[in-house]
């Protein structure tokens, strides 16, 4: 839980989110509703189902296409990485990337530069304590877009390849874990040995891979290969580790492979791997 004073952070700018349809796939009480984290005030906020939920999502629909620019989200509690995503029409969502709450401030601002949204979505792994105090969604204003980033078109080399585990949990299957939906994942069973392999087809030269876990009740490593019979640590992820980014690789191989190291419950949410 936050051990800070709520600072002073509502600025006297357009607040988009403000009193704004939303949803959640469970929350702890009807006073912890979602809806209160949008209600401008900050002694309020959403709870999710708690740290033995599925994993949390929050959505709120802004009612019209706007160009978005900075989302402030001050938390009460977020000890994990979470997900964000944007939709202009609420069914195809774009990732817009992988965040984490600043512990001195409680909150995480995020700026899309002028990034056109109606929709935007939350998704926070399970089995953590998850609440809201205030979302605020501001537009973008003419320095934001003209601070835009160039867009990367950079090539997801793991995504929709073939993809072998040991096992999985009912029905959250290997493929998911490279299928570019951040709602879906691959499970291990919790007892037994436990891998994931992606393979890329043939041996490819790539410098960066980003992971995104669900749940890592015990470390792991993630390897590489070229052949599938030698293969190299590249990293070794620790218990509860749940979000890696490598960016200065110089690898070459075919496959990557996921190891859980030792029984527990193990799940990937998604396995990006780029040039």
């Amino acid at each position: 839980k936050a051990t800070y004073e709520i600072p002073e952070w509502q600025a006297p700018k357009e607040n988009l989110a403000l009193g704004k349809p939303t949803t959640d796939n469970g929350h702890e009480s009807d006073a912890l509703a979602s809806q209160y984290a949008v209600d401008g005030n900050p002694a309020t906020r959403w709870s999710g189902l708690g740290c033995t939920a599925s994993a949390h999502t929050f959505t709120v629909d802004l009612q019209a296409v706007f160009e978005i620019g900075e989302i402030d989200i001050r938390w009460e509690s977020l000890s994990v990485p979470f997900t964000l995503s944007a939709s202009e029409d609420g069914k195809t969502y774009k990732q817009v990337g992988v965040y984490t709450r600043d512990e001195s401030t409680g909150a995480c601002i995020v700026n899309l530069y002028g990034q056109t949204a109606r929709y935007l979505k939350l998704n926070i792994p399970k089995g953590n304590f998850v609440s809201i105090y205030e979302l605020l969604v501001h537009p973008a204003t003419e320095e934001d877009k003209a601070n835009r980033p160039a867009e990367e078109h950079k090539v997801n080399l793991a995504l929709g390849k073939t993809v072998t585990a040991t096992n999985h949990e009912g029905a959250y299957l290997a493929s998911y874990a490279v299928d570019g939906n951040v709602d879906t994942r691959w499970g291990s069973l919790p007892t037994g040995q436990a891998w994931l392999q992606v393979d890329l087809g043939k041996p490819m030269h790539f410098t960066e891979l980003t992971l995104l876990l669900e749940s890592a009740w015990v470390p792991y490593r993630i390897e590489i290969s070229s052949d599938g019979e030698s293969y190299q640590t590249i990293y070794q992820g620790k218990k509860d580790e749940l979000f890696v980014s490598l960016t200065d690789l110089d690898a070459n191989a075919r496959y990557v492979r996921l190891w859980r190291e030792g029984e527990n419950w193990f799940s990937i949410i998604e396995l990006e791997v780029y040039e």
